[in-house]
């Protein structure tokens, strides 16, 4: 585990991350489109990334809700656009289970068969992984057995974040971008 120097303000961090590119807008670059929610507490938070080649990425949009079929209608279920006009979809989503897996699950089922949606359950894993994450499946003592459920590292993702914000400048392989006004958010 390496720690990260995170003794930039908000305001300097955003100087080195934020581009000129509105909200909900993806980069022309980006040849996938993700999402990832996650339970705090009272609420999920969601993110919407755009990535490309040499895991360059940026964030189109974020935002929280107490509500998982907000995030499907107001999310999952819209049309995205390219800085060039062309639309798409979001290509996969992970949704954190840590908090009423059970509902999760079978949330995430109906986003997949009711919708075509690939929105897989998540959640961090308890020791480290030979990998970024881990694909297993649900057993028969499970509320939704035969499901997959994928494992996440959590601390190769801390790692790769903390690089992607404290570390890579704009033009470095696997820099992270975000859209123009967070700050004002």
């Amino acid at each position: 585990w390496e720690d990260f120097d995170r003794d930039l303000t908000w305001e300097q961090l955003g100087e080195r991350v934020i581009v000129e590119r509105p909200r909900e807008v993806i980069p022309d670059w980006a040849s996938v489109v993700t999402c990832a929610i996650d339970w705090q507490k009272s609420h999920y938070v969601w993110l919407v990334d755009g990535f490309g080649d040499s895991w360059r990425n940026a964030t189109v949009a974020y935002g929280d809700t107490t509500s998982l079929d907000d995030i499907l209608f107001n999310v999952l279920l819209k049309t995205w656009r390219y800085e060039d006009g062309v639309e798409r979809r979001i290509d996969f989503t992970l949704t954190d289970s840590g908090h009423k897996a059970p509902d999760v699950y079978k949330w995430c089922k109906t986003c997949i068969q009711s919708h075509k949606i690939q929105n897989w359950p998540c959640k961090g894993s308890s020791g480290a992984l030979k990998s970024e994450f881990v694909v297993t499946t649900l057993g028969k003592n499970t509320s939704m057995p035969g499901m997959q459920l994928f494992l996440v590292d959590t601390i190769q993702t801390q790692t790769w974040l903390d690089e992607c914000l404290h570390r890579k400048q704009l033009s470095d392989r696997g820099a992270f971008e975000l859209h123009d006004g967070s700050l004002d958010e």
